[in-house]
């Protein structure tokens, strides 16, 4: 009974998945690198510095952050 609650709690996201094949992959790893370089970025003096420090990340690309799951 637990398990068939959670999957009707949850069954809008899973649909929606399996309809459009979009998930928060993307997002979710790019979050880990942000927080990584959050750790890294103590004693910058200001928050340009540090959103010029994301933005020369070679592996941000906003415009992939939406893409369609391969497959």
């Amino acid at each position: 009974m637990m398990m068939a609650g959670t999957l009707a709690r949850f069954s809008v996201g899973i649909l929606s998945y399996y309809r459009y094949h979009i998930n928060t992959a993307n997002l979710e790893g790019l979050n880990t690198k942000i927080k990584a370089m959050i750790r890294r970025a103590y004693g910058f003096r200001n928050m340009n510095n540090f959103i010029r420090m994301i933005l020369a990340n070679k592996e941000f690309n906003p415009l992939t952050l939406l893409a369609p799951a391969p497959g």
